[in-house]
Formats: C-alpha cells, sequence, structure tokens
C-alpha cells in the first residue's frame, strides 16, 4: 500500500459487545452441561472459535485513500474492497437518521 492521504478506523463497540455476550452464554451453557455430567468439549470448542472468529472478523473498519484507490476492511482484513478512483464519478457527506440503523448501507 502507498501513502495515505486520508485513513480511519471505526470500532464496531456494538457488535463487539453483542459476540462478547454470545461468548458468555455458551460459557454458561458448557458449565450447565459439565454440572449435569456432560461433556462441554465440543459446544465450548466449536461455539468459542466460531464467535472469537467472527469477532476477529468484525471488530472494526478500515476506510483508506491513497492516490489509486478507495479502500475498506474489516477486522483483520480478511475482508477487503478497493475501488479505483477513476471509477468514482462524484462523493459527497450525507447525515443519516437514526433510524436508518447502524453498520454500513446503502441509501440510494
Amino acid at each position: 500500500m502507498s501513502d495515505s492521504i486520508y485513513r480511519h478506523s471505526q470500532l464496531g463497540t456494538i457488535t463487539i459487545i453483542s459476540l462478547l455476550f454470545c461468548l458468555a452464554i455458551i460459557g454458561m451453557v458448557a458449565f450447565n452441561m459439565a454440572s449435569h455430567g456432560q461433556s462441554p468439549f465440543i459446544i465450548a470448542s466449536v461455539g468459542g472459535v466460531l464467535v472469537l472468529l467472527a469477532l476477529a472478523c468484525f471488530y472494526n473498519i478500515t476506510v483508506q485513500v491513497d492516490e489509486k484507490a478507495v479502500q475498506f476492511a474489516l477486522g483483520v482484513g480478511l475482508f477487503k474492497k478497493s475501488y479505483p478512483l477513476d471509477t468514482i464519478a462524484s462523493v459527497k457527506t450525507v447525515r443519516l437518521p437514526w433510524y436508518y440503523g447502524w453498520g454500513i448501507r446503502y441509501v440510494g
């Protein structure tokens, strides 16, 4: 990547809290299973790994602009997209009302 003209990262607080809540539920289910004599290994390990993987993939979004492109990357960068600057016709700043929801959205 070349030198950035613009770079901004935004933490996904709601995503992080939601996934940590899921992790806590998996822990409670595993604890409950163990207290009833069942093996919680599969539930705890598979569920925990899936939630931690989702957390690593979606905990933030980074937008970067350089001389050639606008780039978006989620989390550790497993999911990313790039748009060459010469394909962008125009840009404008918009403020969306709260009822449009959270996160990335397309408003036409």
